[in-house]
């Protein structure tokens, strides 16, 4: 009979050395990478404030009298809506000026961003059945991690968008359920799929690679997707998860993994808030 000993050394070895790893030859330099998410961050400012500065420009020139406009602006339920499709707009403007500067990063040095962060099934033989596979178990590790989070972090959090989405209704209702469903993809490639990349990287041809190296990048770039969420009580928990979803990118070697892991999460609580309604 093999001894206990075997098979726990069996399933440290398998987390700590997995069989698949990402490479942490990132084409670009620690200095340049770093400077080039830096800017991206600049981008991503810019992006997400122009929806809004518009819209506050627009309400600056729009006639006081009685128009159309006016009487659609204070119709029931136009303020929840006017509210849906600003966040919608701030997202996809910001990430997507974040997402297409990086890209044109790549494309100047002649690379695809989607082969550089493996942003395919290579990896797993383009099996999407066991990319989906993985997929639905990194989003149980994640739910498991964080109800354990929640029995040491007792302090009280809440979500905004989650209680934003409560009082909503209708096509608005929708509108924030669809845009739960993009920000997934968009976050996954931003966070892990190029910062948790440049992290791993930089942190490599300093120190080497290792499991301190690991624990940087995984922890550094879990770091910044929870701050990112400008929701400070919370911040554990997206960390949490963060951690979760960069170790089965760098586990799996496939972005798509952690896609549809983060995906499941924010289907899941869009879900439990359709029923609520």
């Amino acid at each position: 009979m093999s001894h206990p000993n075997k098979y726990v050394k069996t399933v440290w070895n398998a987390l700590v050395h997995p069989t698949v790893r990402l490479s942490a030859d990132f084409p670009f330099s620690p200095g340049r990478s770093l400077k080039l998410y830096a800017t991206s961050i600049v981008f991503f400012t810019i992006g997400s404030a122009l929806p809004l500065c518009l819209f506050l420009l627009a309400l600056r020139f729009m006639p006081t009298d009685n128009s159309v406009i006016g009487k659609l602006l204070m119709a029931p339920g136009a303020e929840g809506m006017i509210l849906t499709v600003i966040s919608l707009a701030t997202f996809i403007c910001g990430f997507g000026l974040q997402l297409s500067w990086v890209v044109r990063a790549f494309h100047k040095d002649g690379l695809k961003l989607r082969d550089v962060i493996s942003c395919n099934l290579k990896s797993l033989n383009g099996s999407w059945p066991k990319a989906i596979g993985l997929g639905v178990l990194t989003f149980a590790v994640g739910l498991a991690a964080e109800q354990l989070m929640g029995l040491v972090y007792t302090l009280p959090s809440t979500d905004p968008t989650a209680n934003f989405m409560k009082t909503l209704g209708g096509g608005a209702l929708y509108l924030m359920a669809a845009l739960a469903m993009i920000g997934p993809v968009m976050e996954e490639i931003i966070f892990r799929g190029f910062l948790f990349n440049v992290l791993n990287s930089s942190v490599t041809k300093k120190l080497g690679s290792g499991t301190l190296t690991t624990m940087v990048a995984v922890v550094g770039s879990a770091f910044v997707f929870g701050a990112m969420h400008m929701n400070l009580p919370a911040l554990p928990f997206y960390m949490v998860l963060g951690a979760v979803y960069a170790e089965a990118y760098r586990r799996s070697g496939t972005l798509v993994v952690p896609i549809v892991a983060h995906v499941l999460n924010n289907s899941m609580i869009v879900i439990a808030l359709i029923l609520s309604h």
